[in-house]
């Protein structure tokens, strides 16, 4: 790979391959696993890997759990190995080098941890937990710039309606924001009623009306002239997210959702297709830095006559320039945290993850105020 686009396609299209094994593998027929497993029974390897399930309850949910744990797990060592290596100094071969074998390890990783215990990957479900809460920070970093971008896109068509001299189409613009906003808002309205009413404990009738204060108090503080960076339609689009986020916590910690209570593995489908979508904003390049690293031609030829291999500025011989390798390295890392997501988006998880996915919600509002006052606050830096 020579360019910034493919790295960051192929980091994206290892996590859908991930993603795809996982779910997979929470459904493959048991029947070849019962049979391989009887067999180690007799030569008293029964309790060998995977092969403990055959004494659970729920024998066929515990095998399309670990079988799901298990490539969920593969994946985040994957990820994090690129990681490591990222930031120990080996971007570029990281980054560039062996995409076959990438997908290969993933595979053989799965493959291989079939033989080792289960309580292992029921630590690594726990420990998915907190980390899918990392998954969720990094969601509402995508989620914040897609707001501020749509904001943007349509503001400035209708600032060009204005210099244009077209007085209706500027109306038209306008009144758009307006509407989508109005909406955007009445729905996030409905549903935190509906939310309210459906609410089972004392806990989750306080948190409600705490999210949506807070939501309102932002968007009414973004309209505001302090406010230079803050708009209407930007923080109607995140009141509605975080309080799509609040409907995720209060239906993951419904009894139902608990594993015990359960028959069959169900993957939460619309947590799953944001997932999705945010993997393709990662191939995208949302997060990355802007420009591509290109240092001046000046310097360039300055690096050229001085003939020094001690320091590349520029990157390796392989082409990968400096912001190249902390737009790795950011990638890397929100990718080390989505199979650990994923993990509680295919598996059911029970009160542990409520109370994780609430303090992501918080943690979402805390990310857009400071977006809000950032530039205020960092005078000298730009926004």
């Amino acid at each position: 790979m020579s360019t910034w686009e493919a790295t960051r396609c192929v980091l994206a299209w290892l996590q859908l391959f991930a993603l795809a094994l996982a779910v997979v593998a929470g459904h493959i027929p048991t029947a070849w696993v019962e049979w391989a497993c009887g067999k180690m029974w007799l030569a008293g390897l029964g309790e060998i890997g995977v092969c403990a399930c055959s004494t659970a309850t729920l024998e066929g949910v515990c095998w399309a759990e670990q079988f799901v744990l298990r490539a969920t797990a593969a994946a985040t060592i994957l990820f994090a190995t690129l990681l490591i290596m990222a930031v120990s100094g080996c971007a570029a071969g990281a980054a560039r080098s062996h995409e076959v074998g990438k997908f290969m390890a993933i595979l053989v990783l799965w493959c291989a941890s079939v033989l080792l215990p289960n309580v292992m990957f029921n630590t690594f479900k726990e420990i998915a937990t907190i980390i899918g809460v990392l998954f969720l920070i990094v969601q509402s970093v995508l989620v914040i710039d897609l707001a501020y971008t749509w904001n943007e896109k349509w503001y400035g068509l209708a600032v060009q309606a204005n210099r244009d001299l077209r007085p209706d189409a500027q109306k038209a613009w306008t009144g758009l924001i307006l509407a989508t906003s109005a909406v955007l808002v009445l729905a996030a309205g409905i549903l935190a009623v509906h939310l309210w009413l459906v609410a089972s404990s004392s806990d989750e009738h306080v948190v409600i009306p705490v999210v949506g204060a807070i939501s309102l108090l932002l968007l009414a503080f973004s309209v505001t002239d302090w406010c230079e960076h803050g708009s209407l339609l930007t923080s109607a689009a995140m009141l509605l997210y975080t309080i799509w986020m609040l409907f995720e916590a209060l239906w993951i910690g419904q009894p139902g959702a608990d594993s015990s209570s359960s028959s069959a593995i169900v993957p939460d489908w619309s947590r799953l297709l944001l997932c999705v979508a945010s993997i393709f904003a990662l191939a995208l390049g949302v997060l990355d830095k802007d420009g591509e690293g290109e240092i001046p031609e000046t310097l360039q030829q300055g690096l050229i006559a001085y003939g020094s291999t001690g320091a590349d500025p520029a990157g390796s011989a392989q082409g990968m320039s400096q912001v190249e390798r902390r737009n790795f390295v950011v990638q890397c890392a929100a990718h080390a945290t989505i199979p650990a997501y994923l993990c509680t988006v295919l598996l059911p998880f029970g009160h542990g993850s409520y109370l994780a996915n609430v303090a992501a919600v918080f943690a979402c509002l805390a990310l857009y105020g400071w977006s809000l006052v950032a530039p205020k606050v960092l005078a000298g830096r730009q926004f």
